[in-house]
């Protein structure tokens, strides 16, 4: 079944990645490899998303990266 997500998440980025490229005009090289990378990025997270569906969330990282400076601020 994850498959089947990791293939439909992979199809709509191609599919909006090729509608946001040809969009623009051909000498916004500049803002196509933008919207690529931006599109490959968030892709990727997604399939990590689908893989491993009990990962903690980014603000447990955060909370952990600052506690011990809110332990010694109080």
């Amino acid at each position: 079944m994850k498959a089947y997500y990791m293939l439909g998440v992979t199809l709509l980025t191609i599919v909006i990645i090729l509608l946001e490229v040809k969009s623009l005009q051909s000498d916004q090289k500049k803002d196509k490899r933008a919207i690529i990378m931006i599109s490959m990025i968030s892709w990727l997270a997604a399939i990590i998303i689908i893989v491993f569906p009990d990962l903690p969330g980014f603000d447990k990282y955060l909370v952990m990266l600052y506690k011990p400076f809110t332990d010694f601020l109080n």
